[in-house]
């Protein structure tokens, strides 16, 4: 029987697969945004391709690997420096008014305008057909419709369209989208019965930091420290006026006062038995300073 030998060669060999092109053109299109913001809190651009955009996000996401960035100079979008007044702008309708009395849908398209003819942003919100000296402002709101709480173009919140009007009359403020308050989201907030006494920067205490913000909705009032709250505060009652000074102690009833006076004038008030617990606010504790006579 004769044998057989097979001889089998290596042979090697780089094979360039379509796939990792495509890999390449995926990896371009992931760094391109596929949602953007909108609304008038978003600014307009301008592109280096001379269109005009709603925001530096639509700008990327249209413009995706073509090259296209923010121009340095905003006037290529303006017809009187020779733009053409190009644009991409989209149809969400949040009204804003410009200042050539008229109500634009959005921002993006009040650019436009503003390319064409220079005219500038006057306020968000729709125009108001009425002048704001002559504006009819309701004087009392008690039986006004609960339709709150209202965003107003002047940035506030207020708990009625009829408390706008009558706490901004004459400005000419006007109802605006509720993205446009910051701090709207804190109007229907759920707080907790947690005591913890706090300052807000209105020169009122509340029992925490999240009755503060829902108790003001809509305007710009954050913490501050006690002692703010309690300059030029006197407790009278039982005979004694407490000092202002803010040394808290924790009581045997879980509260904090803000000195030992304020706990012996809710003895004297409630005719309890709280006695000081530890120096500090309740759940912190602190080494009682040291009083040293010379």
């Amino acid at each position: 029987m004769s044998e057989v030998f097979l001889v089998v060669r290596e042979v090697s060999f780089t094979l360039t697969s379509p796939l990792s092109v495509l890999d390449v053109h995926a990896a371009r299109d992931n760094s391109c945004p596929r949602i953007c913001p909108q609304g008038s809190s978003e600014v307009p651009v301008c592109g280096t391709d001379g269109v005009i955009y709603a925001n530096d996000c639509e700008l990327k996401k249209k413009t995706c690997g073509k090259g296209v960035a923010v121009a340095e100079d905003q006037k290529l979008c303006l017809r009187s420096y020779g733009g053409s007044c190009e644009h991409k702008c989209g149809n969400e309708k949040d009204a804003v008014c410009g200042t050539d009395g008229r109500t634009y849908l959005n921002r993006c398209m009040l650019q436009l305008e503003i390319c064409r003819v220079g005219i500038e942003l006057s306020h968000l919100g729709p125009c108001n057909n009425i002048s704001a000296h002559r504006e009819n402002c309701p004087v009392n709101c008690d039986q006004a419709p609960l339709d709150g709480p209202i965003c107003g173009s002047d940035g506030n919140v207020y708990k009625t369209n009829c408390q706008m009007k009558l706490l901004t009359c004459g400005q000419g403020v006007v109802r605006v989208s509720k993205r446009h308050c910051q701090t709207t989201r804190h109007c229907r907030e759920s707080c907790w019965r947690v005591s913890k006494p706090t300052c807000g920067s209105d020169g009122n205490i509340y029992s925490n930091a999240c009755r503060m913000k829902s108790k003001n909705c809509g305007k710009h009032v954050y913490v501050v420290p006690i002692k703010r709250c309690l300059q030029g505060f006197h407790f009278k009652g039982c005979a004694r006026i407490c000092p202002t000074i803010y040394d808290p102690i924790c009581g045997t009833d879980n509260k904090t006062y803000s000195n030992d006076c304020f706990l012996q004038m809710e003895n004297c008030r409630s005719r309890s038995l709280v006695q000081k617990l530890y120096h500090g606010q309740c759940g912190q504790p602190t080494e009682e300073p040291k009083n040293y006579l010379y």
